[in-house]
């Protein structure tokens, strides 16, 4: 009980120091954000990603090494004008279990809800598309008003 308690105690301390680390980039950079979102990945809490929410884009930037005080941030659009038309007791859903930490974007007709309290490996790019992190819910609208909601998993080709 020991060892789990300072574990915890020591992550909470790494997050503490991580998103003071973060806010200070984001004001170096002039992004001025509405909400904040920190997330461990891997064993030991040692790399983290943060995620900025603006009013109409997701600042997304990784810390590998909790030292390292520079954080190079991408930006994804929010595109909740790609939700329209889509079931309202969908969408609602879907905002409140990415908890406003989401981005929404289209490949092929489909609807693609990015979450990033779900599996954040970073982001993933493939040409000309860039994809906030591997991980994706994928709307398929049919005709009839119906659809269909699946996951998906981008590979990992680039960083």
């Amino acid at each position: 009980m020991a060892v789990s308690s300072l574990y915890l105690l020591y992550t909470l301390g790494v997050k503490h120091h991580i998103n003071n680390v973060i806010k200070a980039e984001l004001t170096e950079h002039s992004i001025r954000y509405d909400k904040l979102l920190s997330v461990p990945v891997g064993a030991g809490s040692l790399k983290w990603f943060g995620v900025a929410k603006t009013e109409d884009s997701l600042y997304i930037g990784k810390i590998s090494d909790l030292t390292h005080n520079h954080i190079s941030f991408s930006s994804f659009a929010i595109n909740d004008d790609l939700l329209d038309g889509v079931d309202d007791e969908l969408v609602d859903r879907m905002k409140w279990f990415a908890q406003d930490f989401y981005t929404v974007a289209e490949q092929d007709g489909k609807i693609r809800i990015y979450n990033m309290q779900c599996d954040m490996q970073g982001t993933r790019a493939y040409g000309d598309y860039k994809a906030p992190t591997a991980f994706y819910f994928e709307i398929d609208q049919h005709a009839d008003g119906t659809y269909e909601l699946t996951t998906g998993m981008h590979k990992k080709e680039n960083k």
